[in-house]
């Protein structure tokens, strides 16, 4: 046999050798928990409670993992492909259910196979770039059934793959990450993007591999979800504007009629005035203009510059016409200017915390997935408590 005519295998499974990483994995998580909690206890004694909220919030969703991974450990499993000269092979193995599940595919009944790339992370240091590896998808039909297969390989073994094709056989290539997809989703993906023919005879792998920039690999959206989010991003875009400006003329207003009446020596945290008027910022500015935007980095950096440039208007100069208009005072005008300062941190911070937030959402989501705390896996898990 050939070199061109050996199998090639891919092989995934969790066994009792990953059964440690999983115990340590859990008990890392414990103890960041615990961690958060008593940084949270100490941020409420020892500067105000409003902190201590902060690591409170990802004690709880550690906490959250931590009983989804007691609750639903990961079965044990091998699953294994292989590409045989006579088609392509598939097998299931779960010891635990004493299920074992194999077909073999002739190459007569696929329909084509598709290429791509699957994103990893890179192990650097660099949060912007990300590790790209090869990903095969096989699509046959049974019957008037779709299946396809997504399957992540090294290099070597896709260039084995490919040899072992007919001549004739339909090859594609999609420039989008298949990452974020599985078998049941993959199917919507090759359906709607306009795809790549790629030649065997020379193969050249159509776009870049090992570490990349993440925005090299583009995520795929179906176009009406797309459309969806575009207007529902310009209905709270639209609707943020109003409440920004709203607040702002508020704050002038009310800065420029009551701020002479305001206690100087009292702290910004028990200056009720400030305190909600920067909460009503936060929540506006936090929901209706950052959390949904998904712009060109300059368009975001004038976004942030507009909000910054209004906000310090407003604050400082609501208070600096009540001190020229009603009452002069050099305690108005410096009590302005820390009011404005405080603010325009406060939108700052309004858009780090939410890229934060953002960040953490899709890390957490990840990590309940893995725990099987989705509402999808804890259906199936009471599912299989009742029966």
């Amino acid at each position: 046999m050939s070199f061109w005519e050996e199998e090639v295998t891919i092989k995934r499974e969790h066994n009792t050798k990953t059964t440690w990483a999983y115990y340590i994995f859990t008990g890392f998580l414990t103890l960041l928990a615990i961690f958060c909690l008593v940084l949270s206890v100490k941020m409420s004694l020892d500067i105000h409670w409003a902190l201590g909220l902060l690591p409170l919030s990802g004690a709880a969703l550690l906490l959250l993992v931590v009983a989804g991974l007691i609750r639903s450990p990961q079965e044990k499993y091998t699953l294994q492909y292989q590409f045989r000269p006579d088609g392509f092979y598939e097998y299931l193995h779960l010891p635990d259910k004493k299920m074992k599940e194999e077909q073999l595919i002739p190459y007569e009944q696929i329909e084509r196979v598709y290429i791509g790339r699957v994103s990893q992370l890179s192990g650097g240091d660099d949060y912007s770039e990300m590790r790209a590896v090869p990903a095969v998808v096989v699509h046959w039909m049974e019957g008037e059934s779709k299946h396809y297969r997504l399957i992540s390989v090294v290099y070597d073994q896709l260039i084995k793959i490919l040899s072992m094709l007919p001549d004739h056989f339909p090859i594609e290539a999609t420039k989008y990450d298949l990452a974020p997809l599985n078998n049941a989703t993959v199917g919507f993906l090759l359906e709607e993007d306009e795809l790549i023919p790629i030649s065997k005879q020379p193969f050249v792998f159509p776009y870049e591999l090992g570490n990349v920039r993440r925005k090299s690999i583009p995520l795929w959206e179906p176009s009406n979800m797309k459309q969806k989010r575009v207007e529902k991003t310009k209905r709270l875009r639209q609707r943020g504007n109003r409440l920004f400006y709203g607040i702002l003329g508020f704050v002038f207003l009310s800065g420029m009629l009551w701020l002479p009446h305001l206690n100087f020596e009292e702290g910004w945290l028990d200056n009720v005035w400030l305190v909600v008027t920067i909460l009503s910022l936060f929540a506006v500015l936090g929901y209706f203009m950052y959390l949904h935007e998904n712009e060109k980095l300059w368009r975001k950096a004038l976004m942030l510059v507009k909000h910054t440039v209004f906000t310090l208007l407003a604050y400082l100069g609501g208070g600096l016409a009540g001190a020229i208009l009603f009452y002069p005072s050099d305690e108005i005008v410096g009590a302005s200017v820390d009011n404005a300062v405080v603010a325009v941190l406060a939108v700052w911070l309004t858009y780090v915390l939410v890229k934060i937030g953002k960040v953490t959402y899709v890390m957490g989501g990840a990590l309940l997935k893995y725990a099987g705390v989705t509402p999808s896996e804890l259906r199936k898990s009471m599912e299989k408590d009742a029966s």
